[in-house]
């Protein structure tokens, strides 16, 4: 009796239950292992860490032909506790898509997406150094919160543009700008991008960090090869800074070759501080000091599964700049065991 209950309840449920949107859910689990070493100085530091990325996605196909869809991800690091890692709303449809909320700027993903030519060795996932002109986490807005972003693509030409609103704190009028294209002249791809924050206040602080680059990809075989260029310009006011305003440009090659599960890649780049503008007293702009430097490294990744990658990188840090920003030359070893579902 109480099995054809059940049975019951359960055919009423299936049969007054609403249709619901499709929803994915993925992740990934980061293990990592770091070693740095600072030039003529006793500073040898290992360290561990895991990080674990959680992604929920969904969609839903409206009469009108359009498409709905949402995303919710959230990212927790040892010591930092669970953070809301990007959540959007969007309208797709033959017109492109349309989304709202935080995610990252168009500039910020395409240089990350060509110069690491998808293997993520330059831009968001490099263990880079920070405030370096390379650093992009520091150099970009990268996961802009209020962000109304549009993407599409017409023939071989693919636009990004994205406004982030309320970029000054109380003032709901303000805002910062990305842009991004690239055209696909196969097998090179030429692209450039701009992004503009220095309408920013965050507590005592005011101004930001502007940022124009261009570079060239192109794919030949299981080889791979590019070059960018980038123009940075901050300023900023308030604090420890007294209208402290500096530009600086950096460029750098990279390559890569795949060969069966395996991938090993390489860049060498230079940077330099110009016309820069530091009022007597201010503090220095974080990756803006005098003097210029030199990054590179090689990394290897190899597939040990369908959804596990083994990934170890090895980067040195090279410059004569002077001043109190400087953290010495260094060499870093990161090594990652990657595991998704």
């Amino acid at each position: 009796m109480f099995k054809r209950v059940l049975l019951a309840v359960a055919v009423a449920a299936a049969v007054s239950a609403p249709a619901f949107a499709e929803v994915t859910i993925s992740g990934e689990m980061d293990v990592k292992l770091d070693y740095k070493s600072v030039d003529n100085a006793d500073a040898d530091v290992f360290g561990q860490n895991f990080e674990a990325y959680l992604s929920f996605d969904g969609s839903d196909k409206w009469d009108n032909g359009l498409t709905g869809g949402w995303h919710y991800a959230l990212t927790t690091e040892d010591g930092t506790g669970v953070d809301a890692h990007s959540y959007w709303g969007s309208i797709s449809g033959d017109f492109g898509q349309l989304r709202f909320g935080k995610m990252l700027t168009p500039a910020f993903q395409q240089i990350d997406w060509f110069t690491s030519h998808s293997g993520n060795f330059i831009g968001e996932q490099m263990f880079t150094y920070n405030n370096s002109a390379f650093d992009y986490n520091s150099a970009a807005g990268r996961r802009a919160e209020n962000q109304i972003r549009y993407d599409g693509s017409f023939g071989p030409v693919s636009l990004g543009v994205a406004t982030i609103l309320n970029e000054r704190e109380g003032d709901a009028g303000s805002m910062g700008y990305s842009v991004a294209g690239s055209v696909d002249l196969k097998p090179v791809t030429l692209y450039a991008a701009y992004e503009n924050h220095q309408d920013e206040k965050v507590g005592a602080l005011e101004g930001g960090i502007e940022f124009a680059t261009a570079g060239i990809v192109g794919s030949f075989g299981d080889f791979y090869a590019g070059a960018t260029y980038l123009w940075l310009n901050a300023e900023v006011n308030g604090g420890a800074f007294s209208n402290a305003a500096a530009e600086q440009d950096a460029w750098w090659v990279h390559g890569g070759y795949t060969f069966g599960k395996s991938r090993v890649s390489g860049f060498y780049g230079e940077a330099g501080a110009f016309d820069r503008e530091q009022n007597p007293g201010s503090a220095v702009i974080p990756g803006f000091g005098a003097g210029a430097y030199t990054e590179y490294g090689v990394m290897f990744q190899h597939s040990l599964s369908k959804n596990t990658r083994f990934r170890t990188r090895v980067l040195r840090l090279d410059g004569n700049e002077k001043d109190a920003n400087w953290v010495g030359e260094q060499t870093r070893v990161r090594v990652n065991l990657l595991m998704g579902f």
